[in-house]
């Protein structure tokens, strides 16, 4: 299975760099693992609804939630 582009809003980097390392860590290597799996196990990935977030899927990161949306060809990076 190839990688996707991982692309990120500016409001993603700037809370990014707010975490603590240890939390940073923690996102990073689910980044990671979205770049080839953008669709991990239903316990830790939820669709928003989607009358307000169509499309929007949420990725738990230890106390942290990844908002992030994807296609078969990229993954973009919302939110923490």
């Amino acid at each position: 299975m190839t990688a996707r582009i991982v692309s990120q809003k500016p409001a993603f980097l700037s809370e990014l760099s707010l975490l603590p390392p240890k939390d940073v860590a923690i996102v990073v290597d689910k980044i990671h693992r979205l770049a080839v799996d953008p669709t991990p196990d239903g316990k830790v990935r939820k669709a928003l609804p989607a009358k307000m977030y169509s499309g929007v899927c949420r990725l738990r990161c230890g106390d942290w939630r990844l908002l992030y949306t994807y296609d078969d060809s990229y993954v973009s990076l919302l939110s923490i």
